[in-house]
């Protein structure tokens, strides 16, 4: 099928990606995607979506992040991604180091550069529907609304549905150094992307090299972590596996034979056809069968598997089969164990016999790795004297706790959440002893409140008594929060039809997320447009390098912030009345662009903030004086560069 589609808007490119979704479902493949990656609004997306990553920030071998792009004229921006996706040349990613789990060992990780990046976005916008209407449904690794608590439930209710009480936990040696590209391609090209082009860009991203302390390193093999398209690709390669796995059992070709999947199933069993489930997350997965026996032969399958089709091998040391009831299994930080059979009396008298139970426990050295880094960000407050920079430091505590409980709440929690409270309350008192001893008289102060009347995090923290460290600025208490308010809580299986490329899809994931559609971008031209190039016609005061790509990408943001309504008059805008007004003129170019900065107003209110008429007095007076100050550089900065009302306004 040729992709043959013209794209004028974030909407219309939504609704193509939709539609590639739903052929690709039918088993048709594709051609004419190279056009598709390349126009100007999937550009845009790929450069709002990187925009928005931490990562923009971390710069490649150039030395460039993402402000230096969104300096530039918005387009000669896309001329230059343009230019650069048809003589495509990519510059070797720079190799970099990250603790790989608590093992002592390094992970290396390769960054592009931001250019790069914005083309292998591109790259993934486009193909990622395709490849995922025809991804295994439980493979739940780096895929759009799916996490490791999805995969943790399957695990789960397969052991308590199944009594599958023997695992193969599987290790493979080196995963991403040891893809094979030209397998890779086969793979991704069996999947649906016939358009040669897409496979060269793809091809040059594989092959782009490695520096590593200014030496060139070729990539023969491998995918490099760190890199926008690699996972997407990891995933492409090992989807074969899955599906193997899954014939042998849950997916077999009797499947179409029969009415349903458990008539076929059940003749599976009639023939001597054990159950095998697989669940994989990335490169870990984990296989489930009732036996030893049944999971010693699959195992030894999958080595010779592994070894001819794809060209990896399994780590002897680290694939294993493991008896649940005997020992738990280590997964994605948790711990599994399963509790024997065990007979009890029921209602009428009679002995019966419990199914396998399984339980899902925080892994203890998985938690305490990223525990101590909370105590190290406490045990800071010690060196820090402002007040409300340890404000900051107490709320940037707070983040990692809240952030680590609602990764581990998830399970059977509550004793270690306790555990954790009872050694993070015995830093606090230690560090808030050494802050505060010598204060009045050698005295310490009870620098202890109940949680109810901290001023961080109000709806956390509401009806609970239990004392909690605090500091007091500017009247407020600033307090350091607790594990086992976050609560714990049940991840159910992921529901298969919720998918970003179907409107039903993403209605499921805005009811099982609780949050709000967001609103799409419009795309804001005129009359805006023809204003700033009437101003720039005129004067060198109105210079073009204000209105560059970042102002055109967030002035979008400030509209759907603002909901398309006049800042000064509360009343709708029509988009061909629109204007969007600099806040603060007098800001560096590298941050007069940011959303904070932008106000959308009419046409008329914007030429009264610039204005000099008296204005009267009222509610819309009020702001149009506030305005004007902040335009004439009156509002001076807040202290410290804090904002400090942000921090404690946080729930």
């Amino acid at each position: 099928m040729r992709v043959d589609i013209q794209v004028e808007s974030e909407y219309a490119l939504k609704s193509v990606l939709d539609t590639l979704y739903k052929h690709s479902k039918e088993g048709k493949s594709f051609t004419g995607l190279y056009e598709l990656i390349k126009n100007e609004h999937t550009i845009i997306t790929a450069i709002h979506n990187i925009k928005s990553n931490k990562g923009s920030m971390t710069a490649g071998i150039d030395k460039k992040v993402v402000n230096h792009y969104l300096q530039m004229p918005r387009e000669k921006l896309i001329r230059t991604i343009q230019s650069a996706m048809d003589n495509y040349n990519p510059m070797p990613v720079r190799r970099r180091y990250i603790p790989k789990g608590n093992t002592g060992k390094m992970r290396p990780l390769g960054i592009p550069t931001i250019q790069d990046r914005i083309i292998q976005e591109c790259t993934r916008i486009v193909i990622e529907p395709i490849l995922e209407a025809k991804f295994y449904p439980h493979s739940y690794g780096f895929r759009p609304y799916r996490s490791t608590h999805h995969a943790m439930a399957r695990i789960a209710s397969l052991i308590n549905l199944g009594e599958y009480r023997f695992a193969i936990e599987g290790d493979i040696k080196s995963y991403f150094d040891n893809i094979d590209h030209s397998l890779l391609l086969r793979k991704v090209q069996k999947l649906g992307i016939l358009d040669r082009r897409v496979l060269i860009l793809l091809k040059k991203m594989l092959k782009a090299g490695i520096m590593e302390e200014n030496k060139y390193e070729e990539s023969l093999y491998g995918s490099p972590q760190g890199g926008i398209i690699s996972p997407l690709l990891s995933n492409a390669y090992l989807n074969d596996f899955d599906w193997t796995v899954s014939s042998w059992y849950e997916n077999n070709y009797l499947t179409d034979k029969y009415a349903t999947a458990k008539n076929a199933r059940r003749k599976l069993r009639q023939i001597g056809c054990e159950p095998v489930f697989i669940v994989r997350y990335a490169d870990d997965w984990v296989i489930l069968t009732k036996t030893r026996e049944e999971a010693e032969r699959r195992l030894k399958m999958l080595h010779k598997y592994f070894k001819h089709k794809l060209r990896l091998t399994l780590s002897p040391d680290k694939t294993v089969i493991t008896d649940l009831t005997e020992k738990p299994m280590t997964f994605l930080g948790f711990d599994i164990r399963v509790d024997k059979p065990r007979t009890f009396t029921g209602r009428t008298g009679k002995l019966r016999k419990r199914k396998l139970t399984c339980k899902v426990y925080p892994n203890p050295k998985k938690l305490n790795m990223s525990f101590r880094k909370i105590l190290d960000k406490i045990k800071t407050l010690k060196t820090t004297t402002c007040d409300y920079q340890r404000a900051v430091v107490i709320e940037e505590a707070n983040s990692m706790i809240i952030g680590l409980s609602q990764y581990y709440n998830k399970s059977i929690c509550s004793k270690m959440f306790s555990s954790l409270d009872n050694k993070l309350f015995k830093v606090c008192h230690y560090t808030w002893k050494y802050m505060f001893f010598n204060q009045n008289g050698g005295k310490q102060d009870n620098l202890t409140v109940m949680a109810k009347e901290l001023a961080n995090r109000p709806s956390r923290h509401e009806g609970y008594t239990t004392k909690c460290h605090a500091i007091q600025v500017e009247g407020l208490w600033i307090g350091v929060t607790k594990f086992f308010m976050t609560g714990s809580d049940r991840v159910k299986n992921f529901n298969q039809e919720m998918t970003p490329y179907t409107i039903k899809g993403r209605e499921l994931y805005d009811q099982s997320a609780k949050k709000k559609r967001r609103l799409h971008r419009p795309p804001l031209y005129n009359p805006d447009s023809f204003r700033i190039a009437k101003h720039n016609s005129r004067s060198k005061k109105y210079s073009l390098r204000k209105y560059n790509f970042e102002y055109f990408m967030n002035r979008e943001y400030a509209w759907n912030r603002d909901k398309g309504k006049c800042k000064i008059c509360d009343v709708d805008i029509l988009l061909s009345e629109y204007h969007c007004h600099h806040i603060d003129p007098n800001l560096p170019l590298d941050k007069i662009n940011k959303v904070s900065n932008l106000a959308i107003v009419h046409q008329k209110c914007h030429e009264l903030i610039h204005g000099t008429e008296d204005i009267g007095e009222g509610k819309i007076a009020k702001k149009l004086s506030k305005y004007r100050e902040k335009l004439k550089g009156k509002i001076k900065g807040k202290r410290s560069g804090i904002d400090f009302r942000s921090v404690v306004n946080l729930s």
